[in-house]
């Protein structure tokens, strides 16, 4: 397939088929993709954290500004997500590294619907909003965001050396 192929079949998924499974093994797949991207200054500072169990899948919140929904709406939630990071010991400046975050989520989107999936980025999404598994690797020092994967209704190495962190899961 090519590129504007799969830039034309991704779309936002607000619902998902619960019935098909996404694996670690898949997210980590898209991760590997998104470790090719560029980095700002080349300083790598995103980290993923992978979430594929029920008990982590359903952690996340969706609508904060509809307190009275229930989204996404039961039977349509996501079967995995990947908790894109920036790590602050690498870098403070949150800024310098927002367009690193929309790249590798667009990477990791247009990976999936390759496989046949479809995601959704959510950026209003707070590490300190009770969701513990974000406090696996240091909490004051991540600046975390939130990609979902599913099937939409309708630790590698590079030539560089570098390689991606997954944060302990």
């Amino acid at each position: 397939m090519m590129l504007k192929d799969l830039v034309l079949k991704n779309r936002s998924y607000r619902g998902f088929d619960e019935s098909v499974r996404i694996s670690r093994e898949t997210l980590e797949g898209f991760v590997d993709c998104a470790r090719l991207c560029p980095s700002s200054v080349n300083k790598q500072p995103l980290k993923y954290f992978l979430a594929w169990e029920p008990e982590e899948v359903g952690l996340t919140k969706w609508a904060r500004a509809l307190p009275d929904m229930v989204l996404p709406h039961p039977g349509k939630r996501p079967t995995g997500f990947v908790v894109i990071c920036q790590d602050k010991r690498i870098d403070e400046n949150l800024n310098r590294y927002q367009k690193d975050v929309g790249i590798v989520a667009q990477t990791m989107l247009l990976a999936a619907v390759e496989q046949g999936l479809g995601g959704c980025m959510i950026g209003n999404f707070q590490a300190g909003d009770g969701s513990d598994w974000t406090a696996r690797g240091d909490p004051a020092a991540f600046d975390c965001g939130v990609w979902k994967t599913g099937g939409g209704d309708s630790s590698g190495g590079c030539a560089g050396g570098w390689k991606y962190e997954l944060l302990p899961g």
